[in-house]
């Protein structure tokens, strides 16, 4: 039992008070909601931490995020950055389910590379939005929550577009290629939940699966999306079986 004193019923009170947040009774209503009294009282100290041992951000990408991040504006919300990268991630689903809504099909080589450029996008501005919250002094739990919540959405995001890429149809390998990559991204956070660090080992999801995945959108733009249904004499069934 937290006991709680006259200066705990509205953490948020000053300056730094949101507009919306009226009154102490109104705050704890909202707040509690979804966290506890201690947790409340946590949550303006909390800080994010992390370790990321990739291969591919060490020599490749963060190279290339040294020479983007001067070029965002100090104005620019890093929350905006983040959503921009939702928005990319939205435009290449809307364009592949527009030509191939069951998830089967086929459509232009450009949609293709579109998602290939749109992934790629997502993938630097989910780096540089980090970046730009440390060089603004504006990093916060809500940026973090914001942040994870759009990572979680792509998790489908990026489910669909690539069952529609191998045409496999609304059926159980769809589900089960969902339910892995749902699994590994509840399990990463879960990690983070109880051991206060985001660890990212040498092959990982944000950095190396992204990769992957748009590497295939740009192998598919390249030799056509036929390529994932020919059927592979060794394997005597097709590359999406």
């Amino acid at each position: 039992m937290v006991r709680r004193t006259s200066s705990d019923n509205d953490i948020f009170s000053g300056p730094d008070k949101a507009p919306w947040r009226r009154s102490a009774d109104t705050h704890d209503a909202y707040l509690l909601k979804y966290v506890t009294t201690r947790g409340a009282l946590k949550l303006p100290k909390y800080q994010y931490r992390s370790t990321n041992s990739s291969l591919l951000y060490h020599y490749v990408i963060q190279h290339y995020l040294a020479w983007l991040l001067p070029l965002l504006p100090r104005w620019m919300a890093p929350n905006l950055v983040t959503l921009i990268g939702l928005w990319f991630t939205a435009v290449a689903h809307a364009s592949l389910i527009w030509y191939c809504p069951l998830l089967q099909g086929v459509a232009p080589r450009w949609v293709y590379f579109l998602n290939g450029v749109c992934f790629w996008s997502y993938q630097t501005l989910d780096h540089l939005d980090g970046k730009q919250a440390r060089r603004t002094g504006s990093s916060s739990p809500l940026g973090l929550l914001f942040d994870h919540g759009c990572d979680a959405i792509n998790t489908t995001t990026v489910v669909l577009n690539l069952a529609a890429v191998w045409q496999l149809g609304p059926g159980l390998r769809t589900y089960w290629m969902w339910a892995g990559f749902a699994l590994a991204f509840f399990l990463g956070t879960l990690e983070e939940y109880y051991t206060g660090y985001m660890n990212l080992p040498t092959l990982n999801a944000p950095n190396e699966g992204l990769a992957l995945i748009y590497g295939i959108f740009f192998l598919t733009a390249a030799v056509g999306p036929e390529f994932w249904t020919q059927e592979v004499e060794a394997l005597g069934c097709g590359r999406n079986s």
